[in-house]
This record gives structure tokens, C-alpha cells and sequence, in this order.
């Protein structure tokens, strides 16, 4: 089942995600190199400072015509954001 998973996430443009934490240095070369080849060998690359990543779990949402989009919530998140927004509407 594709909803057990191990922390992996779908990057829809990996390159330039790398251009943007490395730029134009060696490692992004590296990055660049390694994502063409069929079986690159595993490589460690560090940034040099801390990059907040913020990750987005979305189950609905309007599509290009406007027309709402339902997927199933398979991690169980809607519940707890109803929840806290609980606490707004009741106010």
C-alpha cells in the first residue's frame, strides 16, 4: 500500500529544489549528475546551514474548473484539524 511509507515524499522538481539549498556549487553538481544516471552510488551531501521544510497533506481541494477534488485521508489528519477548528467556531 502507497500510504506506508517510510518518511519518503514525491518532490515534483527535484533539481530545482537542489539548485535552490546548494546553487550553482559542487554538491549541486553532484546532485545533477547523480539524477540522470541509472544506478548512481549513494551519497551523503550536507547544506551548511538549517532549511525549514514545510511539507502540505491536502484531501480536498478545487481542481482548474472549480470543481472540488475529495481523496481519501488515509493518515487520519482531516479529524484533527476539525478538532482544532472546533475551538474557533464555537467561539
Amino acid at each position: 500500500m502507497r500510504a506506508v511509507s517510510h518518511g519518503c515524499v514525491r518532490l515534483e522538481k527535484p533539481l530545482d529544489f537542489a539548485h535552490a539549498l546548494f546553487g550553482d556549487s559542487a554538491k549541486y553538481k553532484t546532485i545533477e549528475k547523480c539524477i540522470v544516471e541509472d544506478n548512481p552510488e549513494p551519497t551523503s551531501l550536507s547544506l551548511n546551514n538549517k532549511v525549514p521544510v514545510y511539507i502540505t497533506y491536502f484531501t480536498c481541494w478545487s481542481d482548474d474548473s472549480g470543481t472540488l477534488q475529495f481523496r481519501k485521508d488515509i493518515y487520519g489528519l482531516d479529524i484533527v484539524l476539525y478538532a482544532h477548528l472546533q475551538k474557533f467556531l464555537s467561539a
